[in-house]
């Protein structure tokens, strides 16, 4: 008898034992955002240990409320936001049903990678609503046939699983110009040579479409590219809407930090310019640009007052935006010193400012230089995505002649935006 109490009593701890076993032991999840922080505790008030970048996969170590502890891979312990994340499942086919054979692109504009890895080389760029054939399935990423004999790996997170093949153009689909002088041009970009040009009222025949042009028809055997949103497509095309719009920004918030202002002028010009007054005339412009977008846009000052550096990085942790973006202009005792210069702290920083960086030296106005550390204020004393932009010499009469040009101003503004917008909708820089 004593023999059989022991035993039912071994057995009643080992069922105990195995009921406190977590059934979240080997739960793993897949990180939904861009880039999300990673906190010492189960609760926005804890410190930001590090960043997770959406696409990662995680094993769950514990549950608290809404909150999941991982470990990082430094092996530090860290605590992420649940409804950031979703159960980490098999992207092949399900049993007793067939994978979705089609992608179709959810994100505003997204990068085509050679390998299935935000670091790998990019070979192209494909745009929202586009549909291609999955090849393959991978950690997470799925590879397509995105041109003839030519794949590529899109982030599985930024597509959809369809069916069924959805294509922008249409069999017998056309576009008329809806203005004088439009440009007709041998490649799908604006710096292409123009191979002729076209009047309102002009209808061509649509045989594709590449980027935000559409490939046209302009005589036998001949075709040439013009640009969307110049033209009207009929109800057998798909619209292309205006560069500014093909970004959705819906649900972003950012916060722009305009340097100086007050009785703190910053850098004074060659020629007089006041940095505090260019700094918040190119804030002002960026705001209206990334709003025209969707984005809500917050200005640390909007308008000629001091706000200390302290007040700047409160109003950040405040807002908790998803960039942070200080605007300022330079100076050097040396007057030939010239460039632009993109700065950041913290390496969750790096990637928004490689971002900018690409754009502005796309654009190829001035001298960019590549984004690199910079030990200030509202850099080192902010949780969240955050950059430095010196936008150019004021102390260089020539370069203030420049920076203070509608002109530059516009294509500043244009590469930064696109820059903040290619960060936010999941178009990485390694």
């Amino acid at each position: 008898m004593k023999k059989l109490l022991a035993a039912l009593l071994i057995l009643a701890l080992l069922s105990l034992s195995w009921s406190t076993v977590p059934v979240y032991a080997k739960e793993k999840v897949l990180v939904k955002e861009g880039s999300i922080n990673a906190r010492s505790g189960p609760g926005t008030h804890y410190d930001i240990v590090g960043k997770v970048d959406g696409g990662e996969v995680y094993t769950v170590q514990k549950k608290e409320k809404d909150w999941l502890k991982i470990q990082l891979p430094s092996g530090e312990k860290a605590w992420i936001a649940s409804w950031l994340t979703e159960k980490a499942g098999k992207q092949e086919k399900e049993e007793g049903h067939q994978a979705a054979p089609y992608a179709k692109i959810t994100a505003s504009s997204l990068y085509i990678h050679e390998k299935p890895s935000l670091a790998s080389k990019t070979i192209g760029t494909v745009t929202k609503g586009d549909t291609f054939s999955i090849l393959k399935r991978e950690n997470h990423w799925v590879q397509i046939q995105w041109e003839k004999n030519q794949k590529g790996w899109l982030p599985g997170w930024l597509v959809e699983s369809v069916m069924k093949h959805t294509s922008a153009i249409h069999k017998n689909s056309k576009i008329t110009v809806k203005e004088d002088g439009v440009a007709l041009r041998e490649k799908a970009n604006a710096s292409s040579p123009v191979k002729k040009w076209a009047k309102k009222g002009d209808t061509f025949d649509v045989v594709g479409v590449k980027k935000n042009y559409y490939e046209v028809k302009t005589g036998w055997g001949k075709t040439a590219f013009v640009a969307g949103w110049l033209v009207e497509a009929d109800n057998k095309a798909d619209q292309i809407s205006p560069p500014d719009s093909l970004y959705d920004l819906t649900g972003k918030l950012i916060l722009i930090d305009p340097g100086h202002g007050g009785n703190d002028s910053g850098t004074i010009g060659k020629n007089g310019t006041l940095e505090k007054n260019l700094t918040l005339s190119t804030a002002k412009r960026l705001k209206e640009k990334l709003e025209s977008s969707g984005a809500n846009v917050i200005l640390t000052r909007n308008n000629d007052v001091y706000v200390a550096l302290s007040e700047r990085t409160d109003q950040a942790f405040a807002a908790q935006p998803d960039a942070f973006i200080s605007i300022h202009y330079d100076s050097a005792e040396q007057s030939e010193v010239r460039g632009i210069t993109p700065y950041y702290y913290h390496s969750y920083q790096k990637q928004l400012a490689k971002a900018i960086y690409q754009n502005l030296e796309e654009e190829g106005t001035l001298t960019i230089r590549d984004e690199r550390f910079g030990d200030y204020h509202v850099l080192r004393q902010n949780s969240q995505p955050a950059i430095l932009l010196e936008l150019g010499y004021l102390s260089n009469p020539d370069e203030e002649d420049t920076v203070t040009s509608p002109a530059f101003q516009g294509k500043a503004v244009n590469a930064i935006y696109e820059g903040i917008s290619q960060y936010l909708t999941g178009i990485k820089y390694e």
